[in-house]
Formats: structure tokens, sequence, C-alpha cells
């Protein structure tokens, strides 16, 4: 949606850290025709793992899987990706975080490039969560984040609570710019066993 330009620069924050022998970062990342030129102009869906890179200006992590064109308002697009990453890269502790729009119980991760705009109600986020839960074994993420506007509601609390140890989310509006990511990775990089409340 409207806010790709800070999805592509996040990420390119991330790879100043990038992952390690202990720490497994990967994204899915769904970028929209109407937004953003840069790196590539590509407009598909795509995983990557990421690595280690000070160029700011372009991704150079290795890309995982190109998926084409995905709805990220659909449960099954989260689930698909949290079960895949889980399998994949297995832990001790997993940690995800929603990065979007964010409406509180109205919803997080509006996709923009539908018939129709579609995002996460919280129904859907437990659905996807629960499928998460029940496929992978894993009873409960060590931290659920939302870099997302608004999801610090008791409202979303309330949704995730069977699913994550430790949640992080903002009452109010979120700048564009997001996270620190580059702190918060540098961080768990040093430390990779902190639990979530450390993080």
């Amino acid at each position: 949606n409207d806010l790709e330009a800070f999805a592509l620069s996040d990420l390119n924050e991330m790879e100043r850290v990038g992952s390690s022998a202990e720490v497994n970062v990967v994204v899915q990342i769904d970028r929209s025709a109407a937004y953003d030129r840069s790196d590539g102009d590509w407009t598909s869906t795509k995983r990557f793992y990421l690595e280690r890179d000070r160029d700011q200006r372009r991704l150079a992590s290795t890309e995982l899987a190109d998926l084409g064109e995905t709805n990220t308002g659909d449960p099954e697009n989260l689930s698909d990706f949290l079960i895949w990453g889980v399998q994949t890269y297995p832990a001790e502790k997993f940690g995800v975080i929603i990065w979007d729009h964010g409406g509180s119980w109205l919803g997080v991760a509006h996709d923009y490039d539908i018939p129709e705009i579609d995002g996460l109600t919280m129904p859907e986020l437990s659905q996807a969560l629960e499928k998460t839960q029940v496929e992978t074994g894993v009873e409960t993420f060590e931290l659920l984040g939302f870099d997302a506007c608004l999801m610090g509601a008791i409202e979303v609390y309330e949704t995730i609570q069977p699913f994550a140890k430790y949640s992080v989310g903002s009452p109010e509006l979120v700048p564009g710019q997001g996270w620190d990511y580059g702190t918060v990775l540098s961080e768990l990089v040093t430390m990779p066993a902190m639990d979530g409340i450390a993080l």
C-alpha cells in the first residue's frame, strides 16, 4: 500500500545487522504497482532471508521465494508464512512483527492492491495464529509485535493472548519510519538467548 517506501527502508535498516548463526531473520513483503518504483520495482510478494549489507538503497539479501500476487489481508497468507518460517528455521524462540497500517480492533495489514482494500480483522488474526499453533506445535510466540498505528489496544491484546508471551504495540500513531530495527536486531544478535521482555 502507500507505506511501501517505508517498508523497503525498514528492510534495508534490518540489513545493517542481518541474520547470524543463532538468529534467523526472514521477511515476507507484498509490494504494489502503485506507490514505489525503487529497487527493481517488482510488484509481487517475496520472501527474503535477511543478511548483513551496508547498501541502504537496495535489498541485497537472499530471495527465498516469489509468491506472485497475494492478499495480505487474508489470514491464510499470514498463517502460510508463519508455518513456513517455523518449519524452515526451527528455533528455541520465535518472534513475529506485523508491519503495516493498523486500526486497533478494526484490523491490521491492509492490502490496497486488490479490488477492495482488505486487512486482517481480529477474528482473522486469531484464526491465522491458531492455525499456526496447531500445525507447528509452537504453543506461544516469544514476542508478537505490531509496527503499525493504534495496535496497543486491549481488544488486540485479548485476541493474541493465547498465542504470545509478550507483545509490543502503540496506542497512538506510529511514524512512517516505524521501529528502530537496527538497534533491536543488533541487541538480539549480540544476546540471542534473551527473552521477549528483554527484547
